[in-house]
């Protein structure tokens, strides 16, 4: 028992679940992120291109959402957790602007992090009225409606499309929101609308889970199962650094990418 407690405490009142599959997104992000400099600064044809690898990019992305609304039934302070995410988007838009204008990240998906817990603490008295299963069910199925609204349109392709009005998508100030003009660019691009319905999807998930679950009473324990330990140290550690690593991780990978190709390797 004296063991369980130690571990206790060295849990902090972390999920080990959660640190863990955030971690291993954290991986596939690096490693995605890698090929994407090899692709798109270092022109090598790798897979034929970028999109080829979309599906991997897009189920990083579905991760870490999804893990960041179940997060969300788990914050204590979510106004730091919204500042901290604001105060690393707008530090990701001044770098990349003023270092690397081709690749500049207007409204990226930290940015659409810090908007989705905004969002979420005032939509707080609404979100906590609606029952868990219908928030799940509905936020899922207008995600999959809206999923393409930046591209002009809703609804299911091959079965019904609804062409939205022009005039949405005139305005230069309307793109954190999920309506980009012709001349607006960012090198990632994750709008309020449709990603934030994703988010509730899983702020909703998360209210079932951990009330099915009674994480809430045994959230610090740690999982008897020796794999499970492993993973922890390992991927969880990775999870409860993920925003560091994600500030961090490009600099360091185009640094030594840069290095390699003037070595000749690349």
């Amino acid at each position: 028992m004296k063991r369980q407690n130690q571990s206790d405490r060295k849990a902090g009142g972390r999920v080990f679940l959660l640190d863990s599959i955030r971690g291993a997104a954290v991986v596939n992000m690096v490693a995605y992120h890698a090929v994407y400099d090899l692709i798109q600064m270092f022109g090598l044809p790798l897979g034929g291109g970028l999109r080829r690898f979309y599906p991997w990019q897009q189920a990083i992305c579905i991760t870490f959402i999804l893990i960041a609304g179940i997060s969300f039934q788990l914050s204590r302070k979510p106004w730091r957790n919204a500042l901290e995410r604001i105060i690393c988007a707008g530090i990701l838009t001044a770098v990349t602007a003023l270092a690397m204008p081709s690749e500049l990240i207007m409204f990226g998906i930290i940015h659409f992090l810090a908007a989705a817990v905004l969002l979420t603490i005032l939509c707080q008295p609404l979100l906590k009225k609606i029952p868990t299963g219908a928030g799940f069910l509905v936020s899922l199925i207008i995600f999959v409606l809206i999923r393409h609204i930046a591209g002009g349109w809703i609804g299911l392709s091959g079965l019904w499309v609804w062409e939205l009005p022009p005039a949405l998508y005139a305005s230069r100030f309307l793109f954190w929101l999920g309506f980009p003009s012709a001349q607006f660019y960012s090198a990632d691009y994750f709008a309020v609308l449709p990603w934030i319905f994703l988010y509730w999807a899983g702020y909703f998930g998360g209210r079932w889970w951990i009330k099915g679950s009674g994480l809430i009473r045994n959230r610090t324990a740690v999982p008897e199962s020796g794999l499970y330990r492993l993973a922890d140290k390992s991927l969880g550690a990775v999870g409860r650094t993920s925003l560091w690593v994600y500030m961090l991780h490009q600099p360091v990978i185009y640094g030594i990418l840069l290095w390699l190709d003037r070595l000749g390797q690349i």
